[in-house]
């Protein structure tokens, strides 16, 4: 049997490193922390016994809320990045279409 306790101290654990690395703005590393953590939610329901609702649904929950706060983050930015970096190669698009109309005339 895989100790409950000591699942959710890793889960912790990975939820505090997927916050540190969006704010540094590391996204890969978030995204890889991030299937680290659903990893280990699998992990924690699938090997750890019955759970007590009493003791588990109020942590539980706030995990869920923080995860999916900082999920939605990392997609935002994430996205962000992508729409920032599809400007910038349309835009390089463009210029090398003006210099080759302006070289052509």
């Amino acid at each position: 049997m895989v100790d409950r306790e000591s699942l959710w101290q890793l889960l912790q654990q990975h939820l505090q490193q997927l916050k540190t690395e969006i704010e540094a703005e590391d996204y890969i590393a978030a995204q890889q922390i991030a299937a680290q953590i659903h990893q280990g939610l699998s992990d924690f329901f699938t090997h750890a016994e019955e759970i007590d609702k009493t003791e588990w649904q109020p942590r539980l929950t706030d995990f869920n809320q923080q995860y999916s706060g900082l999920l939605q983050q990392l997609h935002q930015r994430s996205s962000a990045i992508y729409a920032d970096s599809r400007a910038l190669e349309l835009g390089r698009e463009a210029v090398q279409r003006y210099r080759q109309t302006e070289q052509q005339s």
